[in-house]
């Protein structure tokens, strides 16, 4: 996938379940799982070892997106110099999840 930004929403997999088929998977790398429409090819999820009981989903495969607003930015450290979003939700330079400290709060200055 080639994108300035990925949205995810993470859910425990005890309160998340497909509603029509499954989705087709590898593993992209040790311990992490990769998800996809089987059919096109989408993607669709991921699951890992650093996250343990939670699959991420691709934002834009959910039927109703905008119940899960967004809560923070993860991987800031890589975002492109010419991007900034203009929200005043938490950055973090790796990952959100856990006890993660935000690196700032807003946009650049």
């Amino acid at each position: 996938m080639s994108s300035v930004v990925a949205t995810y929403v993470g859910v425990r997999l005890q309160q998340f379940r497909y509603l029509k088929g499954e989705p087709a998977a590898y593993e992209s790398s040790p311990g992490v799982k990769r998800y996809f429409c089987g059919t096109c090819g989408s993607p669709m999820a991921y699951a890992g070892g650093r996250w343990p009981g939670e699959v991420h989903l691709f934002h834009g495969t959910l039927a109703d997106p905008a119940q899960w607003p967004p809560t923070g930015h993860a991987y800031v450290t890589e975002q492109l110099p010419w991007f900034e979003v203009s929200d005043h939700l938490p950055r973090y330079d790796v990952t959100a999840s856990g006890t993660a400290k935000p690196s700032r709060v807003g946009p650049r200055t």
